[in-house]
């Protein structure tokens, strides 16, 4: 019989999928004049149970099938998980499945005044080193993926005679894809995310590169800014392709009073010609 788990919840995207980033100005300027996106601290988003979501799920799924599993690896994967959280830091930016949602401009895009970028999604999951994936909202659904999950990691575990090393790295990407869980009440948002880990070295993280299908990314700068008295890290991940522009849409926001002619113009003398610029269907005002 299958059963999904986070491992089977991979995104695939297809030929012509795109994923849109919501905006003000300021940030679509520095997007496309610098051809980067920057990925933030996850504890600083907007959701204050930002990846603490998907372990609490975790440890209610542990504690509640206690007799699925023996207590030596129950142990182990409780460590695991949780030591993740001092030891790795991720970092993540936050995209939409629909370019044009009410709730999105009013939450992201400077009360509708700025603007929803569509990037294409083949070129960041297969380039940039990062990790894509759709999030899961429906509590139900999660609690099920986890705890399926569990059950693969410990029938792996015994299948290889008790050895930690054949589960020591898909454990790791368990913890990983708890951070694409999230609190059923921000569904509306259909969030994808990209998500690339920091790792802890001495008293501080630093980024080691990335996965890609086709390039060794090379590891980025860690930097910080100030954000209500704390310091949040962040990466400046680069975007551009030589060979074709990750930027395929951009749709302007509905108070946003730049024409499609100016926003095209403003595009093409950055070299990103090609890109469909369009108005919001919004009537917001």
């Amino acid at each position: 019989m299958y059963f999904e788990t986070t491992f089977s919840q991979r995104f695939n995207p297809n030929a012509n999928s795109i994923i849109y980033h919501y905006c003000g100005d300021f940030v679509q300027n520095s997007i496309c004049e610098n051809q980067e996106i920057w990925l933030s601290n996850i504890y600083a988003m907007n959701d204050s149970s930002e990846y603490e979501w998907g372990r609490q799920l975790f440890i209610k799924a542990l504690k509640e099938n206690k007799g699925e599993f023996d207590e030596a690896f129950r142990i182990f994967i409780f460590s695991k998980v949780m030591l993740a959280v001092p030891n790795t830091l991720p970092l993540i930016a936050c995209f939409s499945s629909h370019g044009d949602l009410l709730s999105q401009w009013r939450a992201y895009a400077d009360d509708g005044k700025g603007f929803s970028i569509g990037f294409d999604t083949n070129s960041i999951y297969e380039g940039l080193g990062v990790n894509l994936n759709s999030v899961v909202y429906d509590e139900d659904k999660q609690y099920l993926l986890v705890l399926n999950t569990l059950k693969g990691l410990h029938a792996l575990w015994k299948e290889n005679e008790e050895n930690y090393d054949e589960i020591d790295e898909p454990s790791k990407i368990f913890s990983i894809d708890l951070a694409y869980f999230k609190n059923p009440t921000f569904f509306e948002e259909q969030e994808i995310r990209i998500i690339r880990l920091l790792a802890k070295h001495e008293e501080r993280f630093i980024d080691i590169g990335g996965n890609s299908e086709i390039n060794s990314i090379r590891p980025l700068t860690v930097l910080s800014r100030s954000k209500d008295n704390n310091e949040i890290e962040y990466i400046k991940l680069p975007i551009k392709n030589n060979t074709k522009h990750i930027i395929k849409e951009m749709i302007i926001g509905p108070k946003n009073e730049k024409t499609v002619s100016e926003v095209q113009k403003y595009l093409n003398d950055l070299g990103l010609s090609g890109v469909l610029v369009k108005k919001s269907m919004s009537t917001y005002r």
